[in-house]
């Protein structure tokens, strides 16, 4: 019998991760050149394209940008922004600057001054006239109608529209909504309270009741989660021999699906 050599099994990249090249052995080896994307085929220093806030210069070479506030950069210059970062604005010279408008979520194109839409949270702002965002004078609102700071669109929690459009802090006790135009009327109320002629009074029925019939604070409408609404309009917990079988059931199912 003849002896046979045995058999080399060589395995060779057939492509670098990103920021690495090809060398002449096949091998993969980490880029030299700084701020690249991708690399050129078969060359550590040439840069494909870069990563984002540089750009490419005219020796292939990607370099930090110095614009400020930059999103993105402008192909082969690195003080030419293509779009600028949130908060600032493209002047004349298309730098991007720091807008100067207090509150505002977006600058108008062009302007430092002119705010294109208001910031939300912490109070209530609009955009008034000169395209800045002044807060509300309305202490309760939860949103502003354009262009008005005392025009209320809606009104925040635990307030109510009063006939002059203003949201005004309701009076109504253990009140989750009110009716609209009236501080003392509830329209629902938190759990284990029912409506009762636009007050909230205490439901009667069981611990378990999260709403009842205001009139007649005994008759349980809904039951909080865990609980059995039963035919006597009453909240009861569930039985421990109930709760053993359906924990049988769960078991014997989970095994039948195993």
């Amino acid at each position: 019998f003849r002896k046979q050599s045995p058999q080399v099994l060589l395995t060779f990249a057939k492509t670098c991760a990103s920021g690495s090249y090809m060398n002449e052995n096949i091998i993969c080896q980490t880029s030299t050149a700084s701020n690249c994307q991708t690399v050129a085929s078969g060359s550590p220093n040439v840069c494909k394209t870069c990563a984002s806030g540089s750009y490419m210069n005219e020796n292939t070479i990607c370099q930090t940008s110095t614009a400020s506030n930059c999103q993105t950069v402008a192909s082969g210059s690195p003080n030419v922004c293509k779009t600028c970062a949130s908060g600032s604005y493209m002047n004349e010279n298309t730098i991007c600057q720091t807008s100067t408008a207090s509150n505002c979520q977006t600058v108008a194109s062009g302007s430092p001054n002119a705010c294109k839409t208001c910031v939300t949270g912490s109070g209530t702002y609009y955009l008034n006239e000169q395209g800045s965002c002044s807060l509300s004078t309305d202490s309760n609102c939860l949103t502003v109608a354009s262009g008005s700071p005392n025009v209320c669109k809606t009104c925040a929690s635990g307030s109510y529209f009063n006939e002059n459009t203003i949201c005004q802090t309701s009076t109504g006790t253990n009140c989750a909504t009110m009716v609209s135009t009236n501080a003392n009327a509830c329209l629902t109320c938190v759990t284990g309270y029912g409506v009762n002629s636009g007050a909230c009074v205490p439901c009667t029925a069981t611990s378990n009741c999260a709403s009842c019939n205001g009139a007649t604070p005994a008759i349980c409408l809904t039951c909080i989660t865990g609980s059995i609404n039963t035919t006597t309009n009453t909240c009861t917990a569930a039985s421990s021999s109930k709760s053993a079988i359906l924990f049988a059931t769960s078991l014997i199912m989970t095994i039948l699906l195993i």
